[in-house]
C-alpha cells in the first residue's frame, strides 16, 4: 500500500473512532450535551461533517487504487457508469418512491443535487461496489453468474447494517413507506439487489473480472469490512442486536457458494492471504 493510502486509511480509522465515540457519548447520552454545553452547538455540524469526511476518504481510497491498477481512463469510465446509475436510482427513489420505496435524505447528508440526492451518495455507490467486484472476481474467477449474483447480494447485505443505523438510530434519511426491517420496507432490499445486479454487470463490462483480479483480494475484503464499522458499531452501542445478527446471517448466506468452492479447492482463501501493501 503506497504512503498516501496508508495515511488516508489511518485517517479514516480515526474518524470512524471519533464518530462512534461521539455517538456513544453525546447521541446515546444527551445529558452530556448539557454538561458540555460549549460543545452542544457543534454536535449536529459534527454529525454532518464526519459522515461526509468518512465517505469522501473511502471514495478517494477506492479511486486512487483503481487508477493505479486499472488506469485513469478505465477508472473514470467505471466511476461515471456506477455513480451515474447510483444517482439515477436514488433520484427515482427520493423523487417518485420508485426502486426502493418512498424516502428522502435529510440535511445530515449534506448538500443535494436537484433537491433530492446528496452529492456524496453517487460516488459512494462506486466506492462500495468496486471492492465487492474485486472480491467476487477472486472468489469466482470462472463464473460470471455467481460473480454478479453474490456481488449484488453482498452489496444488499451492507444495507442490513446501514439502514438500522442511519435511518432508525439517526435520521440521515427517513422513510414514508410501511416498515419491514426497522424503518425500511421490503421493496428497499429488492431495489438494492436489482441495483447491485446492474452495477456488477457494469463492472463486468467496464472493469472485467480478469482486470479486477489485479487488485489484491485482501484489499477488497478490508475495505468492505471497513464499510460496516460505523453502522454495525452504532447498532452494537445502541443494543440493536437484531440488526447485528441479521447482517451476520446475511453475510454467511452470501458466502455459502464461496465456502463450498473453497472446500473443493483446498489451500484457497475466502479473504486473501497476502498483506495489504
Amino acid at each position: 500500500m503506497v504512503k498516501i493510502e496508508q495515511v488516508l486509511l489511518r485517517l479514516l480509522l480515526v474518524l470512524l473512532g471519533i464518530g462512534l465515540f461521539g455517538y456513544l457519548f453525546f447521541t446515546l447520552n444527551p445529558e452530556n450535551l448539557v454538561r458540555f454545553s460549549s460543545l452542544a452547538g457543534l454536535h449536529r455540524p459534527a454529525m454532518i461533517g464526519l459522515a461526509l469526511a468518512q465517505t469522501t476518504i473511502f471514495v478517494i481510497l477506492v479511486a486512487w487504487r483503481s487508477v493505479l491498477v486499472l488506469g485513469a481512463l478505465r477508472t473514470v469510465a467505471a466511476f461515471a457508469a456506477v455513480a451515474g446509475l447510483g444517482f439515477a436510482v436514488e433520484y427515482l427513489g427520493t423523487s417518485r418512491g420508485w426502486i426502493f420505496g418512498a424516502y428522502e435524505y435529510t440535511e445530515l447528508m449534506g448538500p443535494q443535487m436537484f433537491g433530492h440526492v446528496p452529492y456524496i451518495i453517487p460516488p459512494s455507490w462506486f466506492a462500495a461496489s468496486i471492492p465487492l467486484f474485486v472480491w467476487v472476481s477472486h472468489l469466482f474467477p470462472g463464473n460470471v453468474v455467481l460473480r454478479v449474483g453474490v456481488g449484488a447480494a453482498l452489496l444488499t447485505t451492507w444495507d442490513l447494517a446501514l439502514d438500522p443505523a442511519m435511518s432508525h438510530l439517526l435520521p440521515y434519511w427517513v422513510w414514508s413507506t410501511e416498515a419491514f426491517y426497522f424503518q425500511s420496507p421490503f421493496v428497499n432490499f429488492v431495489g438494492w439487489f436489482l441495483t447491485g445486479l446492474g452495477i456488477m454487470l457494469l463492472c463486468e463490462i467496464l472493469v472485467s473480472a480478469q482486470r479486477a483480479r489485479r487488485f489484491q483480494q485482501r484489499w477488497a475484503v478490508v475495505l468492505y469490512a471497513l464499510s460496516f464499522v460505523m453502522p454495525l458499531g452504532m447498532c452494537i452501542l445502541a443494543g440493536e442486536w437484531w440488526a447485528v445478527v441479521v447482517t451476520a446471517l446475511g453475510l454467511l448466506v452470501c458466502l455459502i457458494p464461496a465456502i463450498f468452492a473453497r472446500l473443493r479447492k483446498p489451500g484457497s482463501s475466502l479473504f486473501g492471504t497476502s498483506a495489504v501493501v
